[in-house]
């Protein structure tokens, strides 16, 4: 009987983990999207400006 006691809680525990894990992985694919779409968004504003954020990173790399 412990046995069957000991299965029911390890699988309730790794389906938990399980939902856990995929709801972070797509909330992190959100951030990560959200990230991208923000960096274009500066990319454009920056052009727009007449300015190259590229050499400011080659600049700080140096």
């Amino acid at each position: 009987m412990p046995n069957v006691v000991l299965n029911t809680a390890v699988t309730t525990t790794l389906l938990n983990f399980v939902k856990m894990f995929r709801k972070a992985h797509e909330e992190n694919l959100k951030q990560a999207e959200l990230d991208k779409k923000k960096a274009e968004k500066d990319a454009e504003m920056q052009k727009a400006k007449g300015t190259n954020p590229r050499k400011k990173t080659e600049v700080a790399e140096d």
